[in-house]
């Protein structure tokens, strides 16, 4: 696998939970155990979604990018947050507050995070 793989397939996870969130937000949060979320909780959801978009298309215009150290901004930028939520999911399923079919989630960040951090490692730009 190389990072060109990595970018898409992470353009792909961005941009199905980025639409759902912007455009669905009860009902994917009702999958994810959240069953009467109020106005609020809504309103945080869909402004996920549209950060989440905004990975998306991060993912998309880099998969072409050759080596530089914004491609390594971007590939370091996805690891962090790949990880940060992995735990906060993680931390909210051994808590009880998400149920547990939420590891679906922690591995996918879990995915994303080693697939970046190797993929990622291998194809960094030279320092000079």
């Amino acid at each position: 696998m190389n990072l060109k793989t990595m970018f898409t397939i992470s353009f792909v996870i961005f941009l199905l939970g980025g639409l759902s969130f912007v455009l669905i937000p009860e009902i994917t949060l009702a999958q994810s155990g959240i069953a009467d979320p109020d106005n609020a909780f809504i309103l945080a959801t869909r402004e996920l979604g549209a950060v989440t978009l905004g990975f998306a298309v991060i993912s998309w215009m880099a998969r072409n990018a050759g080596p530089s150290k914004a491609r390594d901004g971007i590939v370091a930028a996805i690891v962090v947050t790949s990880v940060l939520l992995g735990i906060v999911d993680t931390l909210a399923i051994v808590s009880g507050v998400s149920p547990a079919v939420n590891w679906v989630y922690v591995a996918i960040n879990a995915l994303l995070a080693i697939g970046f951090a190797v993929t990622g490692r291998a194809a960094m730009a030279s320092s000079s």
